[in-house]
């Protein structure tokens, strides 16, 4: 009968441990103590899951500190990934700061369905006051040769487009944006009704350092 190490931690136990470490702002010190009586292929086997743990924290720390500016940041999915031309989109965010520069962006994942190199949006921003920005604007999708340009290594591609850069929100409460779909065929008067290839639709705030 095999015997069990009642003392041992799997990998997943180890990150669970630091990770709530780090929540609760305590610095962990990791050491690994190797006993005599342990065979070689234990000490390896110990040695790759600690490389595989810093590789992990590295990675997690790296992703905080990224996105250490986040104000907000929320996605919609649309259903069919299709994107009809009568709906908006609504996001509501909750602002307190009223000193920091921010800038906003529209973040759209589309597929390899979406048919067109460009994207026009309408916007639309509420303040909690009740004024109203309204906003047209044309965002490159693809380059020259149809290759898309937004980022990832799957088919569905994350474009994060400017919406506002440097701006301070003046009073502080609820902001409502609204984002609707423009597109139009070439020579055509009417809208596109269904907007195909456009899975999510986002709209994120991040602080300016």
């Amino acid at each position: 009968m095999q015997r069990v190490n009642k003392n041992r931690i799997t990998l997943a136990s180890q990150v669970a441990i630091v990770v709530l470490a780090i929540r609760k702002g305590i610095v962990v010190r990791i050491s690994h103590k190797t006993r005599e009586e342990e065979n070689p292929s234990q000490m390896v086997i110990a040695t790759n899951n600690s490389k595989r743990l810093i590789l992990i924290l590295g990675v997690f720390l790296v992703f905080i500190s990224c996105d250490s500016n986040r104000v907000f940041d929320e996605y919609k999915s649309l259903e069919n990934n299709s994107w009809p031309q009568a709906e908006s989109i609504k996001f509501r965010a909750e602002i307190t700061d009223t000193i920091s520069r921010n800038n906003l962006y529209v973040t759209i994942r589309n597929n390899k369905l979406y048919p067109y190199s460009n994207l026009f949006l309408i916007t639309n921003v509420i303040f909690p006051n009740g004024k109203k920005i309204v906003d047209t604007l044309q965002y490159e999708m693809a380059d020259k040769n149809g290759k898309f340009l937004g980022n990832g290594i799957s088919e569905i591609k994350h474009s994060k487009l400017i919406l506002k850069e440097n701006s301070i929100f003046p009073i502080s409460g609820t902001y409502t944006v609204s984002i609707w779909q423009a597109m139009r065929n070439n020579g055509s008067v009417n809208g596109i009704n269904q907007l195909q290839g456009i899975t999510d639709v986002g709209l994120r705030i991040e602080k300016v350092n």
